[in-house]
């Protein structure tokens, strides 16, 4: 399904109507889609899933500056041209696609409030060729210094504030608390030890991170 009409059919036949303006989220997975470029009148987008199709690039998504995630993995997209100007997205997961090189990454260069990478999702075992490279890494880190998350592991800075941002929390309500001031000196600082001390997966942060909520939510009670 590569012509405009054949898509359009699609967002019509799933939405139950083809509102450009009006549509938010899309979910195009596993639709043996080769041009998905007729997109760019959905301006409104903040969510659009294009995972496992037959994507070669995505030059007409230019006009999608209110899109936030975007899920392209399991494409053949050989160029990210086109979201050079989508200076929203926060979330990006381009794994299992043909991306040779760090110039092929040169669009990220615009997105200051971009996030989250993933470029190898070695859980499904999706790649691009420019994660050969054994300093393929590092060289993302430091040409996109604004990542929080790439590949699903944390980068460190945005997971401290987090954590960060928690441990003020329950020394606030410890304060106000002081019948639960024993379990509270011990339950969460030890989790903050451990998610701070050492690299963990974005999974195994995400859990931590959970728990320390639960220990505010029977602060509260």
């Amino acid at each position: 399904m590569s012509d405009s009409k054949s898509l359009i059919d699609i967002v019509k036949h799933e939405q139950g109507h083809f509102d450009a303006e009006s549509i938010l989220f899309l979910d195009l997975n596993s639709r043996n889609l080769t041009d998905a470029n007729s997109l760019s009148i959905c301006r409104n987008l903040i969510i659009l899933n294009l995972n496992n199709n037959n994507l070669t690039n995505i030059r007409g998504f230019g006009t999608l500056t209110q899109l936030q995630k975007l899920s392209l993995a399991k494409n053949q997209i050989n160029s990210l041209d086109g979201l050079q100007t989508c200076e929203n997205l926060e979330i990006l997961n381009v794994a299992g696609n043909n991306l040779i090189g760090l110039k092929s990454l040169a669009p990220l260069l615009h997105l200051t409030r971009l996030r989250s990478l993933c470029l190898t999702d070695r859980q499904n075992n999706l790649t691009n060729p420019l994660c050969n490279s054994s300093s393929y890494h590092q060289d993302v880190k430091n040409n996109l210094p604004n990542l929080d998350v790439l590949d699903n592991e944390w980068l460190g800075q945005g997971f401290q504030e987090r954590i960060s941002s928690l441990e003020s929390a329950i020394e606030r309500l410890e304060n106000y608390n002081y019948n639960s001031k024993t379990m509270t000196n011990e339950k969460p600082t030890i989790i903050i030890t451990r998610a701070t001390s050492s690299d963990h997966s974005i999974h195994i942060a995400n859990e931590e991170y959970d728990e320390l909520f639960q220990s505010i939510q029977m602060l509260v009670k």
